[in-house]
């Protein structure tokens, strides 16, 4: 048994060596390695592709809006809302001086995304355990807090192996409320560990103007 100095690239070595006989050391390799500084391009790029293996969270919405501009994004969009997914995409490129992709949504593969779907198309903790999220006929339950189903726009940060993602949750008949928000700007000053966006359509015109939106931050 090797009891000299531990290197990361040893450790990271001895890891892959011992799982497929039956060993499962990831977790404590997964802690020790946070607390280890490389000593040289072997160990950035083992402890690179190591950590690649997880899925990490996003701790804010900050973390993902800071990204946009600096990063590539795309913007997907479930089948049917092209039209809203159009108004966001000029939106964030003109608020962040960015050109993001626009494409239709058919799952996570690669990259950063923003995700305009419905509360029932993704599950968010797959991507964000601090996030729960239940959905019945008229409420959604978000972290043991319901919400008005109809009403909600529910913004969710998550994370996994090859980027970020910002979640855009809401049912397709209040697609104004969306439009608005993007157009008012406010996604470049988004914080807390998701965003809660009530649309009360106080003339019953279903067409949603910025006095008509309300925000609640968790976190």
């Amino acid at each position: 048994i090797y009891r000299g100095e531990s290197h990361i690239d040893l450790t990271i070595r001895v890891e892959e060596l011992l799982e497929p006989l039956g060993y499962n050391l990831r977790d404590e390799v997964f802690n020790w390695i946070q607390t280890h500084e490389e000593e040289n391009i072997l160990d950035s790029a083992l402890k690179t592709g190591f950590l690649s293996q997880f899925r990490f969270v996003a701790k804010g919405v900050y973390d993902v809006i800071r990204l946009i501009g600096e990063e590539n994004f795309t913007l997907a969009y479930a089948p049917g809302r092209r039209g809203t997914a159009e108004v966001a995409k000029e939106a964030v490129d003109n608020f962040f001086d960015a050109n993001i992709t626009l494409e239709e949504f058919k799952g996570i593969n690669d990259g950063n995304y923003i995700v305009l779907t419905d509360y029932n198309d993704v599950n968010i903790s797959d991507y964000n355990p601090d996030i729960t999220l239940k959905v019945n006929d008229s409420n959604i339950v978000l972290n043991e807090k319901t919400y008005d189903k109809g009403k909600t726009i529910v913004l969710v940060p998550g994370k996994y192996e090859k980027g970020v993602i910002l979640f855009v949750l809401y049912p397709e008949d209040i697609k104004s409320a969306v439009e608005t928000f993007f157009n008012s700007g406010l996604i470049k000053y988004l914080k807390g560990k998701a965003l809660v966006i009530k649309f009360e359509d106080k003339n019953n015109d279903g067409i949603a103007s910025l006095e008509e939106l309300s925000a609640e931050v968790m976190g």
